[in-house]
């Protein structure tokens, strides 16, 4: 049998298990960073590639979890949860203490480390440049026709 000292015990008890990484666990909705393939705040999610950055990375990681913030309505994550399901990708959704902290709406991660070096949708996944419609050839006036 093993001896544990009284102290930790009492502790345990009082205060619960202790976790490593609180402030990041909180960040990352109960995972760590060093798990995360990519995340998304809600204003990201109405961008034109966020639906299709997530398909690919479920197709790059298909061993991955997505984790859904529970403080926001379901209505933002219909695409995201059909599509996780449509490529076998379990989902949770976040409710906890964890949920009311995080900036994220949508949080991809795996169950080891992955040391990704860009998680964020933004800087991974661009939006395309638009290029700029070619201006309309504008009249010269009179006097600039005959003197430039």
């Amino acid at each position: 049998m093993v001896n544990k000292d009284a102290n930790d015990y009492l502790q345990k008890g009082q205060y619960g298990v202790k976790q490593t990484l609180i402030s990041e666990r909180k960040e990352f909705m109960g995972s760590l960073r060093e798990r995360v393939y990519l995340t998304a705040r809600l204003e990201q999610l109405s961008q034109e590639n966020a639906l299709q950055a997530f398909q690919d990375e479920f197709q790059k990681h298909p061993d991955g979890h997505l984790l859904l913030n529970g403080t926001f309505g379901m209505s933002f994550f219909d695409g995201y949860i059909k599509e996780s399901k449509h490529m076998g990708i379990p989902f949770t959704l976040i409710a906890n203490e964890y949920a009311q902290t995080t900036p994220y709406a949508i949080i991809y991660t795996a169950s080891t480390a992955v040391d990704e070096p860009i998680i964020d949708l933004a800087e991974k996944y661009p939006l395309p440049l638009k290029s700029e419609p070619q201006q309309k050839s504008q009249k010269k006036s009179f006097f600039k026709r005959f003197f430039s």
